[in-house]
Order: structure tokens, then sequence, then C-alpha cells
């Protein structure tokens, strides 16, 4: 969902980064939390916002099936 939700990369420098993003995104212990700091979850939900002019990304899937789409949406701040 994240990949889909950001700009593509410029450079490779930029692709590698994004991709140690994802990666630490897809880790169990990546939620919200009140009493953990998420700079990781943050930081996603930041770019994916300046991705679509500012806003929050609006989640529309009517055939989500179990509903695994929508919920990391909700999770990425959409």
């Amino acid at each position: 969902m994240f990949g889909a939700l950001v700009p593509a990369p410029e450079n490779d420098e930029e692709r590698e980064h994004l991709e140690d993003l994802l990666i630490r995104l897809c880790k169990w212990e990546t939620r919200d939390d009140e009493h953990m700091e998420q700079p990781d979850l943050k930081r996603a939900r930041e770019m994916i916002q300046r991705g679509n002019g500012g806003g929050a990304f609006k989640d529309l899937d009517p055939m989500a099936g179990g509903g695994s789409i929508p919920l990391e949406a909700l999770r990425l701040g959409c």
C-alpha cells in the first residue's frame, strides 16, 4: 500500500531509502502505540500526504475481500 501511494524515487539512493523504509513498515512491531514513538510510521504518513497534494488519500476499495487493504490504508493515515 505504501509503495503505491508515494511518488516514484528519482534516483538509486532515494530508491534504496524507500526500500529500507518499506521493509521496516512491514514489521509487526510498527504500529500506533501511545507509549512508543514510531518515527517510520509517522514518516510514511507524511510522505503519503505530500505525494497526494497535502491531504489524506482516500481508499475506496469495494472488492477488499478480507479487509487487509483498507486496514493497511487506515494504519498509514488514509
